[in-house]
């Protein structure tokens, strides 16, 4: 068991509770490959089997998992300050385990559509109580670090799984590959979690004894307000947080279904978007840890820019090799915004409200989701793709440009 929690403060660290890490990061792992299946088969499943031409009607799948993640972190965050985090952890892969039985017997696209709004309980319960976890478990100086490791964990479990179902659709089919994968990992996690999973919720409780806290206990409308609008710093996290996803849905919903057209097979579409999220999910070990020495905000303005660079260079570029480069140069850029705002919104909060804060800045993430495959969609059926790249390059600099400009009134150090 985890110590007391008036000894906790003292013990607080990732070297201390590293055994309760690794698994933290493992069932991380687990989130990634059973997102990871996603990746390219459910793009190629429209295609293939389904037969779906529009791009907006082929995107409702990520509408519908973007909007349901999204309220459902809100949620999540605020009941796990009050219930703990592990509970929520398990049910979220409960609700998992319909989800290969629906891919592989599915006869419709709206089955298909209706998995997605479960993967997004998954992702939304899951997801964010192993991140919300792991901060608990960690120590102020060390926080980027924390949530880089997370988010590496989670996105080289999307690039593996995409590869490895990618191979194993040659010799089993769309539909067996996703079944087979997927109940696997679903099984191996409900056991991990209901094993060995230990309660952290005490550690943020704890960290905020000593804590000088003035006046009334916040209402949840005045945290949501302060994180979404009136704190602007905390607001131009939420939008960067939002425009970021619209990279994502680029390379989930629309890049698979563009290199196909470009006579791609399956295996090397998937090893491409694989690029991406390998160099992503890598580098942002290196780049949450660099942002505890630094400064967050310099690298999130980065980030934004160098992905602008990597979606304006898909627009004049066709070749394998620099497909790669720029599918490289993307996960590059998203390595050193994504893990990098979350840890930068946990410092401005309090330790007794991270929870809620910090799903309502997912809310906005995640929502991106769904705004983006909206955008994305409307903008491809209407003109081409390649407007859809001009038009998230054009987004992603003007977003970066926001937290600048925010940065420079709130006289961030970096």
């Amino acid at each position: 068991m985890l110590p007391h929690a008036k000894n906790r403060a003292a013990s607080q660290g990732l070297t201390f509770y590293g055994t309760q890490y690794i698994i933290l990061l493992l069932l991380t792992l687990f989130i990634g490959w059973f997102l990871g299946i996603e990746r390219v088969l459910i793009p190629a499943m429209a295609k293939d089997i389904y037969h779906i031409s529009s791009y907006l009607y082929i995107l409702s799948f990520l509408a519908a998992f973007g909007f349901t993640k999204s309220v459902l972190n809100l949620v999540s965050g605020k009941i796990s300050d009050d219930i703990g985090r592990k509970k929520l952890l398990l049910i979220g892969w409960l609700v998992a385990i319909p989800v290969p039985f629906i891919f592989y017997f599915s006869t419709s696209w709206n089955m298909i559509v209706l998995a997605n709004i479960e993967v997004a309980v998954n992702q939304a319960f899951a997801w964010t109580m192993t991140v919300t976890a792991g901060l608990d478990l960690s120590r102020s100086t060390s926080r980027g670090l924390t949530v880089g490791l997370n988010e590496a964990a989670g996105y080289i479990g999307q690039a593996t799984a995409g590869v490895i179902t990618g191979y194993m659709t040659a010799s089993y089919g769309l539909r067996e590959a996703s079944f087979l994968f997927g109940i696997v990992v679903v099984i191996v996690a409900i056991g991990t979690t209901a094993l060995t999973i230990r309660e952290t919720v005490g550690f943020a409780r704890s960290e905020n004894v000593g804590i000088n806290q003035t006046g009334s206990s916040v209402s949840f409308l005045k945290m949501f307000t302060d994180t979404s609008w009136s704190n602007k710093l905390l607001f131009s996290y939420s939008q960067a947080g939002l425009i970021e996803k619209f990279v994502d849905v680029v390379f989930w919903g629309l890049m698979p279904l563009y290199l196909l057209s470009l006579h791609f097979s399956l295996f090397t579409t998937a090893v491409l978007v694989g690029i991406y999220q390998m160099t992503w999910g890598l580098l942002q070990i290196i780049t949450g840890r660099l942002s505890d020495h630094i400064g967050r905000n310099v690298l999130i303005i980065t980030g934004f820019w160098i992905d602008s660079t990597a979606m304006v260079g898909f627009v004049f570029f066709h070749g394998i090799v620099i497909i790669g480069l720029l599918s490289l140069l993307a996960g590059l850029g998203m390595a050193f915004l994504y893990p990098v705002i979350i840890a930068a919104v946990n410092d401005r909060v309090k330790p007794s409200e991270r929870g809620t804060r910090l799903g309502i800045y997912r809310l906005w993430r995640d929502s991106g989701y769904g705004f983006g495959a909206i955008f994305v969609g409307i903008l491809a059926s209407a003109l081409n793709i390649k407007s859809v790249f001009i038009g998230v390059a054009l987004l992603m600099a003007v977003s970066g440009g926001i937290v600048m400009i925010a940065c420079r009134i709130n006289h961030c150090k970096s």
